[in-house]
């Protein structure tokens, strides 16, 4: 499998996921479902799909091998269940789990002795669940446990990262096939999406007088500041080295150009960095914009208009 079907592939599974999490998280009525693999090499468990939980969240929330409700539901290799976690004794080391839920269940999906995934259901009430849903889960188990077997997809694969170090914005690869994905989702739904595409023109002359540090903390403060001043159904991303790409969906030419004018305002005025923030390079960036479908009706038309404006 190569690198571009790896990608496509990760998202119809993830497609499946969100389908059986939902179904899930609506029959029991609960807070949080979530689904985590484990990777291997960093010895971690990892969020790859959740209902209830922001990305951010989704993105940040791990646990070792053997912390947390999911951690020993993996070392264990069983079913954990907390009726009250408030009171419960396990979990008076973990602050967040004890603040925010009331009952929780960790169930491990196990293959050939293994486990390779856990279905997370948390609920804010205590005395939420009972061991039917345990029974219950048992039923969707099955149903992951076949999509994983019929995709082919190991944990690593499944928690590839889709995240720029530097920008800590998503990479190239993620905007490539989100773009397509929004594209495909305005053609089927007859809506509309626009592409802004953020050049730092002065790049060249900054890496010149500034070294390597001072530049990545400069990309990433004004990563941050696009992905803050962005909604989060927007998808932000780095294009290349001095580019920056945001896909706003369900947002024509007029809203986009907006967005694009009050950009230029806030980058004029330095909001890019924190208030407290001196001796650090002034940007000057120049925007492109393009609609579908009034400036292209697939992605390479989008991109095509976009990037001959900057």
């Amino acid at each position: 499998m190569n690198a571009a079907d790896k990608y496509s592939a990760l998202y119809d599974i993830k497609n499946v996921f969100k389908l059986i999490l939902t179904t899930i998280s609506n029959d029991l009525k609960a807070d949080i479902v979530s689904l985590m693999v484990p990777d291997e090499i960093k010895q971690k468990l990892s969020i790859i799909e959740a209902i209830g939980l922001s990305m951010d969240s989704i993105l940040n929330i791990s646990f070792d091998f053997n912390d947390g409700i999911a951690g020993k539901a993996y070392s264990e290799k069983k079913c954990i269940y907390e009726n009250n976690v408030f009171n419960s004794e396990y979990f008076k080391n973990f602050s967040f789990q004890r603040e925010n839920f009331g009952s929780i269940i960790a169930y491990p999906i196990i293959d050939n002795d293994k486990v390779i995934a856990i279905i997370n259901v948390s609920s804010s009430k205590t005395n939420n669940f009972s061991e039917k849903t345990i029974n219950y889960l048992e039923n969707y188990a099955t149903l992951i446990l076949n999509a994983l077997k019929n995709f082919n997809m190991t944990g690593e694969e499944l928690t590839l990262n889709f995240i720029d170090e530097t920008t800590g914005l998503y990479n190239y690869s993620f905007f490539i096939e989100n773009l397509r994905r929004e594209n495909d989702r305005a053609e089927r739904y007859n809506e509309v999406y626009s592409l802004i595409l953020i050049k730092i023109t002065n790049f060249n002359e900054l890496i010149k007088k500034w070294d390597d540090t001072k530049i990545k903390e400069t990309l990433r403060y004004f990563g941050a500041f696009i992905k803050n001043t962005s909604r989060r159904v927007d998808i932000c991303a780095v294009y290349n080295l001095n580019t920056f790409a945001v896909i706003t969906p369900e947002t024509g030419k007029g809203g986009a150009q907006k967005k694009v004018e009050r950009l230029y305002t806030n980058v004029e005025a330095k909001k890019y960095y924190p208030s407290d923030i001196t001796n650090y390079p002034i940007l000057n960036v120049v925007c492109g914009v393009s609609s579908y479908p009034i400036d292209g009706k697939n992605v390479n038309e989008i991109l095509e208009h976009c990037l001959s404006q900057i």
